[in-house]
């Protein structure tokens, strides 16, 4: 009768174990499962700031093309007025 006890005391440890193994199996498996979401959602985030930092690089671009041509158009406008300024006037 002892045997058979020792069997089942055997047997209960090995389906215990088992039970065990599987649910820290499960406990890693939805860790991973938790990590790989917060990962796409950090990865969606940087990759939205690199479109939103696009849009105002290609904004600021925009806008420094425009000043230039700007200033380029008053350069020319000023010299021109200067050099009528400075032509002696004929008579």
């Amino acid at each position: 009768m002892a045997e058979a006890t020792k069997v089942s005391q055997v047997q209960q440890f090995s389906s215990d174990w088992e039970k065990l193994l599987s649910a820290q199996v499960a406990n890693v498996e939805s860790f991973f499962a938790e990590v790989g979401k917060l990962e796409s959602k950090g990865l969606a985030q940087v990759l939205g700031g690199w479109d939103e930092a696009g849009k105002y690089v290609k904004e600021s671009i925009a806008l420094t093309e425009r000043v230039s041509g700007e200033f380029r158009k008053a350069a020319l406008e000023a010299t021109k007025r200067a050099a009528q300024l400075l032509t002696p006037k004929q008579q």
